[in-house]
């Protein structure tokens, strides 16, 4: 399972690789790609993460833990983002997330935040109402929903 493994761990598991002589395993472009951004978000850098992230998908779409680590970057940099008042990137970065992942409820939640902060009721108003519709009892969203009346 892909999680936010450390610089560290994933130091010790190219090293690991180099060991095996697993050579072309390391080389493969996408998986290089994905090892990168997976750093990044370990440290954070959701911007080179995401960058990375989008590499990797390009050449692999269907590579092992690619779109799990894009969805990753693009959630962690669409919050980073939110929580910066940095609503248009914010945006940008959940649509792209909620392309990967359409069922995920907390993604129209923060979406709709996104909207709504920047001014764009009409979109806030469809990304919750999409949160709903994929779970009606979603925490925060009525509430939301009566700071669009």
């Amino acid at each position: 399972m892909l999680g936010f493994e450390t610089p560290d761990s994933l130091m010790k598991e190219g090293q690991q690789l180099y060991l095996d002589k697993k050579y072309d395993l390391f080389f493969k472009g996408w998986l290089a790609y994905v090892y990168i951004a997976r750093c990044y978000m370990a440290k954070g850098t959701w911007s080179k993460a995401i960058s990375n992230a989008r590499l990797a998908y390009q050449a692999s779409p269907g590579g092992q833990d690619v779109v799990p680590t894009l969805a990753q970057a693009l959630w962690g940099g669409g919050i980073e983002a939110l929580n910066n008042g940095q609503f248009r990137e914010a945006i940008s970065a959940l649509i792209e997330y909620l392309r990967l992942q359409p069922a995920d409820a907390s993604g129209y939640v923060a979406l709709g935040r996104a909207y709504l902060q920047s001014g764009d009721r009409s979109d806030a108003l469809t990304a919750l109402l999409k949160a709903l519709e994929l779970n009606p009892s979603m925490s925060g969203v009525e509430e939301l929903l009566r700071s669009l009346r």
